[in-house]
């Protein structure tokens, strides 16, 4: 299946299709919004979708300034697709263009279930940094960081 999947340079033509991703996966998050991923994706950072055949299945956004330098503010993968390899491409593209010595952070939910997400970033080699309230509300969640070596 990885061979069939290309990895390109995100544009707003591809939001629209991650957005019902997004919508479907999480289903009661007021944050997710069309305005949300448009104005992510037009701040200094990378992003990258993951097509088959022109169709969008996933895709990420990291900002190099947000709450800390090089946070990734959107992954998401189309369900079919998730254990194919395409999140951990899309990681790795991003990696690929920091230096040696930064760090990338990304958030996931401390629930039950969000630990294939969890499970996914410390494969990737991401290390959990510890559980934060302030952005999840009345749910707890976990910040992971990458060293870039």
């Amino acid at each position: 299946m990885e061979d069939k999947i290309k990895i390109t340079k995100m544009t707003e033509e591809h939001l629209k299709p991650l957005l019902k991703m997004g919508k479907k996966h999480w289903p009661e998050d007021g944050w997710l919004t069309m305005s949300y991923l448009k104005n992510s994706l037009g701040q200094k950072g990378l992003s990258y979708a993951a097509l088959e055949n022109d169709r969008v299945i996933g895709g990420v956004i990291m900002v190099f300034e947000d709450i800390v330098k090089n946070w990734i503010r959107y992954i998401i993968i189309e369900e079919n697709y998730r254990n194919s390899g395409t999140g951990s491409r899309l990681l790795e593209k991003i990696t690929k263009h920091l230096k040696h010595g930064e760090s990338i952070f990304v958030d996931a939910g401390a629930g039950l279930e969000d630990r294939g997400a969890v499970h996914f970033y410390e494969k990737n080699g991401f290390k959990n940094r510890g559980k934060v309230k302030s952005l999840y509300g009345k749910h707890a969640g976990y910040i992971l960081e990458k060293d870039i070596i």
